[in-house]
């Protein structure tokens, strides 16, 4: 689902951080 997900998009997702999101793209 994140792996999927654009910055663009992600920025939308109120449920994901910034913090949040960089972790889960660097796993």
């Amino acid at each position: 689902m994140a792996a999927a997900c654009t910055p663009e998009n992600c920025t939308l997702l109120p449920t994901f951080s910034a913090e949040e999101l960089m972790e889960i793209v660097a796993r």
